[in-house]
């Protein structure tokens, strides 16, 4: 019985390796080494073309008993590389209506910082019912909700024109989906903050140097 958990376990590590690798890494270059919004991206991609390589390398020495020439190791990874640009393209640059509250919310998708693209998207290959409430704001939108204007908001464009917050449903959705969702962005290096300011959802920003301490 423990063994077959163990090995579960084992597979499932293996499996999200790759994707803590893409966004753990790219929040990791953006928070830590200040990289720019696409260096830290492509950072990520880096360090998951590394951990794919590795894979490659163990798979074909139980395989073959070798880990494979220089040759095989420059197609491998140019292989990776190109299915690695490929998922991040389509994580940066597509969002489906059905995970849109409103249409506007899937048009202004691009103007949310790419390192934010690249985990929500990535979290909808597994969880394909999440549906994104909110965006980008700019003051007037909290006065017509009834709140007050906050000046720290993340929601707002930031001087490199990206917006670094964005909100989740919850509503109608089980605790432990909503649970499961915040623990990936806490894991992957986001901030996270369950209110009801404007409803019940989950908030989730990235740390911005323009705005230290903003939510």
């Amino acid at each position: 019985m423990f063994g077959c958990i163990f090995q579960l376990f084992r597979i499932l590590s293996i499996l999200i390796v790759p994707f803590l690798a893409l966004v753990r890494g790219s929040v990791y270059c953006h928070t830590y080494m200040d990289w720019s919004p696409w260096m830290s991206v492509i950072g990520g991609i880096a360090l998951t073309s590394l951990v794919l390589m590795i894979y490659f390398a163990i798979i074909s020495g139980q395989i073959s008993g070798r880990i494979g020439s220089p040759r095989s190791f420059k197609n491998r990874w140019i292989i990776i590389l190109i299915f690695l640009i490929g998922f991040a393209l389509h994580g940066l640059f597509y969002f489906s209506s059905e995970n849109a509250k409103q249409s506007h919310i899937q048009e202004e998708f691009i103007s949310l910082h790419p390192i934010l693209r690249i985990g929500v998207s990535t979290l909808i290959w597994f969880d394909k019912e999440l549906v994104m409430t909110d965006s980008k704001r700019a003051p007037e939108d909290y006065k017509k909700m009834g709140l007050k204007t906050p000046k720290q908001s993340l929601h707002y464009p930031q001087k490199d024109s990206y917006v670094y917050a964005m909100d989740l449903r919850t509503n109608n959705r089980a605790a432990w989906q909503n649970q499961l969702t915040q623990l990936y962005f806490q894991i992957m290096g986001f901030n996270t903050l369950r209110h009801g300011g404007t409803g019940d959802h989950l908030h989730i920003s990235l740390s911005c140097k323009y705005k230290p301490g903003g939510i």
